[in-house]
């Protein structure tokens, strides 16, 4: 993966990616436009990398700030220098930690997100960097901590959002509700039609009443390979 500099499409943000981050990946693009959050919102994304989902956030949403939670040192330089890059220093801060300990104030949050490792530990085949092995698979946390961080950092009524491979969905639903971060909304997103699901969306809240909202499968693409008028949006939003 070379190391390079790339336009968002939104807000005329750009995204630099080195050899020590994930590219840009679909899951990131459809989690920020996912993620629904209150004009001034306060939120945390827990394992920020280099600051994919704060730039898409901010982009998205004018007056939110975020707080980006990294734990290598490496990928969370990257993230400031993305944040600097796009003049979003002032609403983007970027923390060197491992989010199971960092010290921030327990309910500070209004919304939380997280684009967290999808494979178990010593499951499937890893990066050869170890700085990108943790982005992949619970090498440095699992499912129930990331949900255990969400919730500790989150207000009552704080909302949390992820997005996740559906062959173990029911492991984040259950790490979810062990946590006390209610399922409310889950969308499953498909490449094209009539196929099998590819991610799924979630989003739990703090110390809410059961009740799950199902909507409409996310369909990426038309049987031609074109995007549907949905994804266009979603990659193409100032268009």
């Amino acid at each position: 993966m070379s190391d390079s500099i790339f336009p968002l499409g939104l807000a005329g943000l750009t995204y630099r990616q080195t050899e020590d981050c994930f590219p840009v990946g679909t899951d990131s693009v459809l989690l920020s436009a996912f993620v629904r959050v209150s004009k001034r919102a306060k939120v945390c994304d827990l394992g920020c990398a280099g600051g994919i989902l704060p730039l898409l956030l901010c982009g998205r949403h004018e007056e939110i700030k975020v707080t980006g939670i990294e734990i290598s040192e490496k990928a969370a330089a990257v993230a400031r220098e993305n944040a600097e890059r796009n003049n979003l220093s002032d609403r983007i801060e970027i923390i060197t930690a491992d989010m199971r300990t960092v010290s921030l104030p327990a309910g500070s949050f209004d919304t939380v997100v997280c684009n967290p490792p999808y494979y178990k530990e010593n499951s499937g085949r890893l990066p050869k960097k170890t700085s990108m092995q943790a982005a992949r698979a619970e090498t440095s946390c699992t499912i129930e901590e990331v949900c255990a961080t969400a919730v500790r950092l989150l207000r009552f009524g704080g909302i949390f959002f992820s997005v996740y491979k559906p062959a173990r969905l029911c492991e984040l639903l259950s790490a979810m509700e062990a946590s006390k971060l209610t399922p409310k909304r889950l969308r499953f997103v498909l490449h094209k039609q009539g196929q099998a699901p590819v991610l799924v969306l979630v989003e739990g809240k703090k110390g809410a009443a059961p009740g799950l909202i199902v909507p409409p499968a996310l369909v990426i693409r038309k049987s031609t390979g074109a995007y549907t008028a949905e994804a266009y949006r979603i990659y193409h939003p100032d268009e």
